[in-house]
Formats: C-alpha cells, sequence, structure tokens
C-alpha cells in the first residue's frame, strides 16, 4: 500500500491537505482491497475541520472542546469541527455523495471503500480524500508540518481465486431467450459418489432460466424450481469452482454487448 500527501494551501494556524492512497504493484497486479479504513496519530494536537472525498469514523469535538485548541481558537464555532480525536479513523464514502456540495466534488473516491488493481485501469487503483486542519503551537509557522504517525490500514484484500486447468465453468445466456445454456454435464468432473442414477453423465446440459442458474445443483429439485427444469435431472452438475456467465445484451446486427456485474476481472491464460 503506497499514501502520500499534499499540502495545497497553507495559512499561519491551517493547512489543506489532499492524501491519496493506491493499491501498489509490490503486493498484487490483481488483488483488490474493499473497506479500507485509514487511522493514523496526529503529534501536535491537530484536529480536523472538515473533509471532502471521506469521513471519519466518529463526529467529536469533544477533545478540542476540553482541550488546549478551544482556548487557544476562541472564537471559532467547534459544533462544526469534524473530528477531534488524536488518532482518528477514516473511511470511505458512497458514490450518492459524489455530487455533494460539502463532502463530495473530489475526483478518486466514493467508492464504499474499495480500490481495485491497477489491471482493472489506473483511475480505479487510488483513492484520494482532502482534509482541512487546524495547527496548533509551536507549529503556526505558514511552512510548518507535522506528518501524522503510526500509520495503521485495515480492510480485507481480496485476491482472485485461482482456477485450476478445466475447473472453470462458462454459461451463456441471451435478450432473446428466457433460458441460459450452462455448462455440459460433469464439465469439471463427476462426483464418484455411488448413487442411484436415473441418466448418463454424457447427457447434455440443460436449458435453464435465469433465476436457477444461481442455485447450487444439488438444490434445484427445491418446489420452486420443479416446474422450471426436467425431471428426472442429470446426474450432477458441472461440478466447477468457479461459474461465469455472459449475456448477450444487444442486438448482434448492431453489435453486440456482453453484460454482467461492474468491476469484476478474469485472468486468462491462453494455450498456444
Amino acid at each position: 500500500m503506497e499514501i502520500s500527501l499534499s499540502c495545497t494551501m497553507w495559512l499561519d494556524h491551517m493547512h489543506q491537505i489532499i492524501w491519496h492512497k493506491s493499491l501498489w504493484r509490490i503486493i498484487t497486479r490483481l488483488a483488490r482491497l474493499d473497506n479500507w479504513k485509514i487511522s493514523f496519530d496526529w503529534m501536535r494536537d491537530e484536529f480536523i475541520n472538515t473533509m471532502k472525498g471521506a469521513y471519519t469514523s466518529l463526529v467529536d469535538s469533544l477533545d478540542c472542546v476540553n482541550g488546549p485548541q478551544a482556548e487557544y481558537y476562541q472564537a471559532l464555532d467547534f459544533s462544526n469541527v469534524l473530528s477531534c480525536a488524536r488518532r482518528p479513523t477514516i473511511i470511505d464514502l458512497p458514490l450518492t455523495k459524489y455530487n455533494d456540495s460539502t463532502f463530495g466534488l473530489i475526483p478518486f473516491c466514493f467508492r464504499n471503500g474499495t480500490i481495485l488493481p491497477r489491471s482493472m485501469g489506473p483511475s480505479k487503483s487510488i483513492s484520494v480524500f482532502q482534509m482541512q486542519v487546524y495547527k496548533m503551537p509551536p507549529d503556526l509557522n505558514i511552512f510548518a508540518l507535522s506528518p501524522p504517525q503510526n500509520w495503521r490500514i485495515n480492510g480485507t484484500l481480496g485476491p482472485p481465486v485461482r482456477v485450476r486447468k478445466m475447473r472453470c465453468c462458462v454459461s451463456f445466456s441471451a435478450y432473446f431467450n428466457d433460458s441460459i445454456i450452462p455448462c455440459k454435464t460433469c464439465a469439471c468432473g463427476c462426483s464418484n459418489a455411488k448413487v442411484a442414477r436415473t441418466c448418463t453423465t454424457t447427457s447434455r446440459a440443460i436449458l435453464l432460466p435465469q433465476q436457477a442458474l444461481l442455485v447450487p445443483f444439488e438444490n434445484r429439485t427445491e418446489p420452486n424450481l420443479v416446474s422450471l427444469v426436467p425431471n428426472p435431472l442429470p446426474c450432477c452438475g458441472d461440478n466447477c469452482g468457479v461459474s461465469i456467465n455472459w449475456h448477450l445484451a444487444t442486438d448482434y446486427r448492431g453489435g453486440w454487448t456482453a453484460f454482467n456485474f461492474a468491476d469484476w476481472f478474469t485472468t486468462l491464460l491462453p494455450f498456444k
């Protein structure tokens, strides 16, 4: 994880800081970070007046009111101060706040705490927020800056799921048909369990409605699916650990597009 800060405005008593956080290639070029939280220690009794692009997990100015900050800044309304914690925790904001006049209008933020790998695009692999920080004596010189210490970043670092050779299932669907073409029976191997079989392992794949594709194979005999799939079912499913469905979303005559969830990614190693 790489963190950098830039001062964009200096005053005798206050400075404005831009923080940059990006997923560094030294970790992995394929990992993603979800639900990031960043914390640090102020070293000179500084406090956060306002923020853009992110927020503190706790909004509280009580430490300033009862501390030296209120004595020095007697004309400041501390009821509007965002955080006086010596060790604040910063969290990301949802996309709905992007155009907010108070907290928004900052690029590379408002992603609910998700930073994607560089392979998904440079703009998605960085998160930025801005803080307006009030200083305390003796750091009142316009160029004086005491950087925070003891950084800690929490979150869920999600490496990609490795799929062994022949262990991935890709199904297909299109806008002109309500059914999905699933992977063929035993595409990733068949179970060796000796159970009563009513079909062969080479039976053709069944056309499934979209809602049935999300149900595990062993549960597709549930009452709500009986009328949707044929009976009896094939002996087993595809037995693949990872499944991907490609959906043809537009008319192929004008050029086709594939629809899926946003910001998903996969790495393929083609055979020569």
